[in-house]
């Protein structure tokens, strides 16, 4: 994705003005905490002594906690592309963190005034009021952006796929704070927006450039393989022109890239840069636990979810299929089973089309977890078919387990189901994973079921009324479907 140049224009006033309002939201929260805790003693609903007003040394050091641990949690980074749900969660863990330390300081203090029930609201008000005001200034930022405040202007310079990617992206992205100002093709018509710049001469190119004054020329090709581009590039650095470079191996190990350093040199790295050591123990570790209490609390429902599979399909409850793990070493696959066959073809059952819709067929997986060959969150696991279309940068994405839900899965229907752009998901998955990311990918998962099986429910009642029948689901998988079964393809 493109940087944001609105997330980069005047972002220390945007960060003050969000650390002030941080503090004053906190703080009041805090007064109205107490306050609260007041009211319920004045109607005896909490025989404890009424607390005093918080102290200003109070306030100031909790609104400190508070900036602090927003600030480590990247809260005061705007991003245009904040997600209300993933960001209700940051805000949450980030709220809960420092109300901890404020309550440690307290006790440190011997300050023993605050109670649980102030503790409590506190984080609630918190939490709902740093995540609103998050979502102001997502919307205040990309405002600005459509209304041009704060807009690159950005000079596309290259004649192949790339240069027509990166114009493409400016053009259907506008709040990403850039404007494409124009595009120089070698040897190729006149700039304007979108179109080509003449290079009939150097100079010519350079007054051209500095005619729709951009803020920013981005070169496609190599600069260091071509006299006439670094002296163009020159040219721009001597005008205060930002000149940007595409690396030429980044669609080759798309979202794999991190700058480094080695005494002042910038270097470009490709590889996996996940999770290892203590981290990736950790994460199968609660893999794992999790699992098995998912399959301790489920147990009930997967026994009579089995046992009505056996009696609809008059065959085994679960199927078994064939999938490439980690390192393409190959393991099966659970779920339940969903289809019986008719007519020499495999047709869903009326309960099979039920869970195919809600996802409920795919609740073994958790064993799979279990035993190791499943993680909660990874890319989606390939058949062996699958597997042999990949080609090599593709096949990055077995160095880790696949997982029963993923980046690709919760993001499927943004990327019409695109096969490679689903690949690419899975890759920048593996790139920014963290354990923070796979519970926000969790709870997106969660919410998608939870708004699948409400629509579902509701067809089924609307139906019902009219009398057209059940009503039940198609079996057909929707474009959104969750689960690893689905093979990458190439």
């Amino acid at each position: 994705m493109i940087a944001s140049g609105a997330t980069q224009y005047r972002r220390p006033i945007f960060q003050a003005l969000l650390a002030f309002a941080d503090a004053a939201v906190v703080c009041a929260a805090l007064w109205v905490s107490v306050a609260a805790r007041d009211r319920m003693e004045q109607v005896s609903v909490l025989p404890t002594p009424a607390q005093d007003p918080p102290s200003a040394l109070r306030l100031v050091i909790l609104a400190v906690i508070f900036i602090a641990v927003y600030a480590a949690m990247g809260l005061y980074s705007i991003r245009h592309a904040w997600e209300s749900a993933s960001l209700g969660l940051c805000v949450s863990v980030a709220s809960a963190a420092a109300t901890g330390l404020f309550l440690a300081c307290c006790y440190l203090a011997q300050d023993h005034s605050t109670s649980r029930f102030v503790i409590g609201l506190l984080w609630i008000l918190s939490a709902a009021s740093t995540w609103l005001l998050r979502l102001a200034a997502r919307e205040t930022v990309n405002w600005c952006s459509r209304k041009g405040l704060g807009v690159k202007r950005v000079v596309v310079v290259g004649d192949d796929a790339v240069a027509e990617s990166i114009c493409r992206l400016i053009q259907e992205h506008p709040h990403a704070g850039l404007s494409l100002a124009g595009r120089a093709v070698p040897h190729e018509g006149a700039l304007g927006p979108g179109t080509a710049l003449t290079r009939a001469t150097l100079d010519e190119v350079a007054a051209e450039l500095l005619r729709c004054a951009p803020h920013r020329v981005l070169f496609t090709a190599d600069i260091a393989q071509h006299e006439e581009l670094q002296g163009l590039a020159e040219r721009c650095l001597a005008h205060n022109i930002e000149v940007l470079q595409v690396p030429r191996l980044h669609h080759a190990y798309p979202g794999q890239v991190v700058c480094r350093e080695l005494m002042g040199m910038p270097l470009l790295g490709f590889g996996n840069h996940g999770l290892d050591g203590w981290e990736l123990l950790f994460k199968e570790i609660v893999d794992r636990t999790v699992s098995c209490l998912g399959l301790l609390v489920l147990s009930p429902a997967l026994a009579l979810t089995a046992l009505a599979v056996r009696l609809s399909t008059g065959g085994p409850a679960l199927r078994r299929e064939r999938r490439a793990g980690r390192g393409g070493v190959p393991f099966t696959l659970l779920s339940f089973e969903t289809c019986v066959e008719r007519g020499g073809r495999r047709r869903p059952t009326i309960l099979g089309g039920y869970m195919l819709s809600l996802g409920l067929d795919r609740l073994p997986l958790l064993l799979n977890v279990v035993r190791g060959d499943l993680s909660l969150v990874g890319p989606r696991a390939d058949t062996p078919e699958g597997l042999r279309r990949l080609n090599d940068w593709q096949r990055s994405r077995l160095s880790v387990k696949p997982g029963i839900t993923g980046l690709a899965q919760i993001r499927r229907e943004g990327s019409r189901g695109d096969p490679t752009e689903m690949v690419r998901e899975d890759l920048r998955y593996i790139e920014s994973q963290s354990l923070l990311f796979d519970l926000r990918i969790l709870v997106k998962t969660a919410v998608l079921m939870v708004s699948r099986a409400l629509r579902s429910s509701m067809a089924i009642g609307i139906r019902a009324i009219q009398g057209k029948g059940t009503g039940l689901p198609s079996p057909a998988r929707a474009p959104g479907r969750l689960g690893p079964s689905d093979g990458a393809m190439s």
